[in-house]
């Protein structure tokens, strides 16, 4: 029998992950949970902790301690005025998380947010708002002794109520599309979003200081701006001078929808004054971010799994920048910016079932602007969806950290969990796992030796576990020797030869890699990871 040798070398992931299973472009891995390149290479304070590794670096998550989470977390939301980090849930409970990053704590709002379900929040003009049902109600001063107003928009401004529009529902969890997002825009004023008679809405409201900011209204409009029959606003975000409108077309989740749309304002206008009536390949836009200038469009369907990340070029022209076959769109609170990243948190279902959070590109653009799973939830479970985000340049850490919100299964039902999450150093609560790509052969093969080289020599605690899948997943796994304190004591680098039983790595067509990390220490892989192997005639 004829053998033929080859090498195969994985020298870098920042292509990030392939759009297809068996398809990839340079540097692209097939799928990964909780691995972040853009992490410096260890959590010790020093000339490297700053600066991203570009390496398989796996990321740990950290559940707050402090108050159980009553409902999904669907915004989270910074200030100017305080240290505090503001949630609101989808039963309409709202809570801080402190200035030293540690705790939840619930704001007593003495039912002052009662007849809400996480329909909006905003920070506007020393304020937090969150939008009800039908009304708005504001927490502040920020800056002073705040306190609830809780019926600010109808009882404080004597504006007509909003409407309670049942809007369509995620795909995970069955969580509602929070129907009055809200939108702080470059004019100073804060847009809502609201259906009246079954016609998109935008309300207005414009605050200025009289003996405190934001404590005099200054020019509040019920019904500023409205859209065609049957087009609703799911998403509201700052382009220019413009307030871009996310427009959904139909209401019900059974039907085929019309292609979603979006609307540019100049807000000065009686009427929007354009639509890119370009038909996007989904039907519903479910969140939008302006980062660094470039506007990002999340999108997805009901009738099929999987989510659309498009970037606004100018004109009527949009870009797709990614298209993922698993996961879902996320929710309009469960999106920010970072740098010269576009984060936002979903569900995958590869290569483990869990909720995470996305990120586009590297902090440095010029490296890449693929796609990365920075962070695994902790809720454990196939059915946890991340359903907020926000990035926070928190006290004490090196560079800007992410807070993600997370569901099982339910806005508020009972036994279901929710939480919040940030990273932390206890790398077991929420195992990252790495698939490369899809390596195809084409012929009968044997895998003869994997080296892993790794930047922290293995010492206490750290695990990492190492599998070959052959043929498409359907042939046999190969669980190699774990590697640990007990097998690899000190080594920098690591090479397997044959599964843990000591039988030969086998396959007909193809294999890919997996990397699983679940000690509590910090396991960084170094590059290029070289597999060694051989070809036999058919």
């Amino acid at each position: 029998m004829n053998k033929t040798p080859f090498e195969i070398k994985i020298e870098t992931i920042l292509g990030g992950q392939a759009p297809t299973t068996h398809f990839s472009g340079a540097g692209q891995f097939r799928a990964s949970l909780g691995i972040d390149p853009a992490q410096p290479i260890d959590d010790v304070d020093g000339i490297y902790s700053t600066i991203a590794s570009g390496l398989i670096r796996p990321s740990a998550s950290e559940k707050f301690s402090g108050i159980t989470i009553g409902a999904a977390p669907l915004w989270m939301k910074t200030n100017p005025k305080d240290a505090l980090v503001y949630v609101l849930d989808a039963l309409g409970s709202a809570y801080t998380i402190n200035a030293l990053f540690d705790t939840v704590t619930a704001i007593s709002d003495a039912g002052h947010l009662s007849n809400g379900l996480g329909n909006g929040m905003e920070y506007y003009d020393n304020y937090i708002y969150f939008a009800k049902n039908t009304d708005l109600a504001r927490y502040g001063p920020l800056n002073g002794t705040p306190v609830f107003t809780p019926s600010y928009w109808v009882s404080g401004l004597s504006q007509t109520a909003f409407v309670n529009t049942t809007y369509p529902t995620t795909f995970k969890n069955n969580i509602q599309l929070p129907n009055h997002v809200m939108h702080r825009h470059s004019d100073g004023i804060l847009y809502i979003a609201d259906v009246v008679g079954n016609h998109g809405a935008l309300h207005t409201v414009q605050t200025s200081f009289t003996s405190a900011e934001g404590d005099t209204n200054n020019g509040s409009t019920y019904y500023k701006l409205t859209f065609g029959y049957g087009l609703w606003p799911t998403a509201l975000e700052s382009y220019g001078s413009d307030l871009a409108v996310a427009l959904f077309e139909g209401s019900s989740v059974g039907l085929r929808q019309k292609h979603a749309k979006i609307a540019f304002w100049d807000t000065t206008s009686s009427n929007f004054n354009k639509i890119t009536w370009v038909e996007f390949p989904d039907s519903i836009i479910t969140a939008m971010k302006n980062v660094n200038g470039v506007l990002y469009v999340v999108s997805g369907n009901y009738k099929t799994r999987g989510f659309r990340v498009t970037r606004f070029l100018g004109g009527y022209s949009f870009e797709e920048v990614f298209y993922s076959e698993t996961g879902e769109p996320c929710l309009p609170g469960a999106i920010d910016g970072v740098l010269n990243r576009v984060v936002f948190g979903s569900h995958t279902n590869v290569p483990e079932s869990d909720g995470c959070l996305y990120a586009t590109g590297l902090q440095k653009a010029n490296l890449s602007k693929g796609l990365f799973n920075l962070m695994r939830a902790t809720g454990g479970n196939s059915s946890t969806s991340v359903t907020a985000v926000a990035f926070v340049d928190a006290v004490g850490m090196n560079f800007y950290t992410p807070i993600i919100g997370w569901s099982q299964a339910g806005e508020g039902s009972a036994g279901v969990s929710h939480g919040l999450d940030k990273q932390g150093t206890a790398y077991n609560n929420a195992p990252s796992v790495l698939w490369s790509s899809v390596i195809r052969i084409g012929k009968p093969f044997k895998i003869t030796r994997i080296r892993i080289p790794f930047a922290q020599a293995i010492a206490a605690n750290m695990i990492v576990t190492a599998k070959i899948y052959t043929d498409d997943g359907a042939g046999t796994t190969f669980t190699l020797q774990t590697i640990n304190n007990t097998n690899y004591s000190g080594k920098f680098d690591v090479v397997l030869r044959s599964d843990s039983a000591g039988k030969p790595i086998l396959g007909q067509h193809n294999y890919w890699l997996e990397l699983r990390f679940t000690g509590s220490a910090l396991c960084v892989v170094n590059l290029p990871i070289i597999i060694e192997g051989e070809t036999y005639d058919d």
